[in-house]
């Protein structure tokens, strides 16, 4: 009897190792050493570093039979060392190490290029920069291990399950509406950011068309959505003139049966405009088409969209008792949490259909 109790506990002690290996290698994929995505501040400031230097052309090393991109790291060089910004707009990949030079890539780098147009590097101010060109807007993950930084990409849809794309309106030197003290670009951008954190701990992946000051055209913001395969595109904004209230627009001759334009343009005003217990002032199909890429006004841009788009205006700044409210935190939250209620009603809607 013993021995067969000594013969059972070694079977379930191996047992249990190899569950517990096993796990650790499927944490160890879902979760790399290293998975930054760098925080706005920081994104901006690599950005501002990057355009003051001079880039040299790298050429890896290619290994058909490598699935992702090997850096050589400096003995030393530890994981918080290491900031990787993701620039999905523009498809660059900025990859900035502490205490490394140029001269430290003597190893060579070497790996998979697939997904990467090419790769640049420059010194600055005792950092090693590197800039991947991407092919597309890819996710990364980074492995630091025995000093060597591994890098893979994926397409979001390789990932994710759940994907959004928001549009702060305007941006850079283009404000938009400026009444009341209200300005369109700055309110709209906090308002996305807000429903941003609100879907994420909703597991919904979002991608910001702008972060910061910066003003991509028209197309290009849609643009980003259509190439990631997003379940749909909404463009914030406010209206001109005093007629208080929650609209949106949308293109009527894009259709999909899960979720047309205008049910989700529909659901998005009554959340939202029942969240500040403000009132609908409508849901319009847009006109007419532009014809010249070069001359979109935002929400023309929808028309250019594979993906159901709308441009929602959460109020109109040019009437001073909207603007007061605006102007509030609680205000610009409860928008927020409106807009994020109206798309998490979307995705329940295409499930059960």
């Amino acid at each position: 009897m013993y021995h067969k109790l000594v013969k059972w506990s070694g079977i379930i002690g191996i047992t249990v190792m190899i569950f517990a290996i096993a796990g650790m290698l499927v944490y160890s994929w879902k979760k790399p050493l290293i998975y930054v995505r760098a925080e706005e501040n920081e994104a901006q400031s690599h950005k501002t570093q990057t355009a003051q230097v001079d880039f040299e052309e790298l050429t890896p090393t290619v290994r058909e039979d490598a699935d992702n991109l090997c850096i050589p790291v400096a003995a030393g060089v530890t994981q918080e060392a290491i900031h990787i910004d993701c620039d999905y707009m523009n498809h660059i990949l900025t990859i900035t190490i502490e205490g490394m030079g140029m001269s430290d890539l003597s190893d060579g780098v070497y790996g998979s290029l697939d997904g990467i147009n090419r790769i640049q590097t420059a010194e600055w101010d005792g950092q090693l920069i590197l800039m991947a060109l991407m092919e597309d807007s890819y996710e990364y993950g980074a492995i630091l291990e025995n000093q060597r930084l591994m890098l893979t990409l994926k397409m979001p849809r390789e990932l994710y399950d759940r994907i959004v794309v928001l549009d702060a309106g305007h941006g850079g030197t283009d404000t938009g509406i400026v009444e009341n003290g209200v300005t369109e670009s700055e309110l709209v951008l906090d308002i996305a950011g807000r429903v941003r954190e609100l879907l994420s701990d909703e597991g919904v992946r979002v991608y910001m068309t702008r972060t910061d000051r910066e003003n991509p055209g028209g197309t290009e913001r849609v643009a980003l959505a259509n190439g990631i395969r997003a379940d749909m595109y909404i463009s914030l904004h406010l209206a001109q003139g005093e007629d208080y209230g929650i609209s949106a627009r949308y293109n009527g001759t894009y259709f999909t049966p899960l979720l047309t334009n205008a049910e989700l343009a529909d659901l998005l005003v009554r959340y939202t405009a029942q969240a500040v217990n403000n009132r609908g002032v409508g849901v319009f199909a847009l006109a007419e088409q532009v014809e010249d890429e070069q001359d979109v006004r935002p929400e023309e841009a929808l028309y250019y969209a594979q993906v159901p788009a709308v441009y929602l205006a959460l109020g109109a700044p040019g009437s001073d008792a909207e603007a007061a409210l605006l102007s509030r935190d609680d205000y610009r939250q409860d928008l927020a949490e409106g807009i994020a209620r109206a798309i998490l009603e979307a995705y329940e809607q295409k499930r059960e259909r």
